[in-house]
């Protein structure tokens, strides 16, 4: 890509779906929720971690679920509202491709001047 002139004009990202709980059900650990993804291109605003560690995971917490599973602190949708933004969709259509994002506040989805250089 570098190569043929077009770097600036990729965005490759990889991700995790799924999360293990903690503790088992008695055959293993089953599905919580995942919680990292790498991007990475020449426009890319690179060595940074977005997104909060929860700052409590107690059983008490209003992250816990019970069982090990604990409640993401950014919704996927936020890297996608990145990426979408950076690619031209208007927001009126980001309900469209992304349903759920209607659901979190704003503040909470990240912009393609967040995610990439200008």
């Amino acid at each position: 890509m570098v190569h043929q002139g077009k770097w600036d004009d990729v965005a490759i990202i990889t991700l995790s779906d799924f999360g293990r709980t903690i503790t088992s059900n008695g055959k293993g650990s089953d599905h919580g929720w995942g919680g990292m993804s790498y991007i990475m291109g020449g426009k890319v605003k690179g060595g940074r971690i977005l997104g909060q560690y929860p700052h409590d995971i107690s059983e008490s917490s209003p992250y816990f679920l019970g069982r090990g599973r604990a409640v993401p602190t950014t919704p996927w949708e936020s890297l996608w509202h990145g990426v979408a933004d950076w690619l031209g969709v208007p927001a009126d259509k980001m309900s469209t491709i992304l349903p759920n994002y209607k659901n979190f506040p704003g503040d909470l989805m990240w912009t393609k001047d967040d995610l990439f250089k200008k």
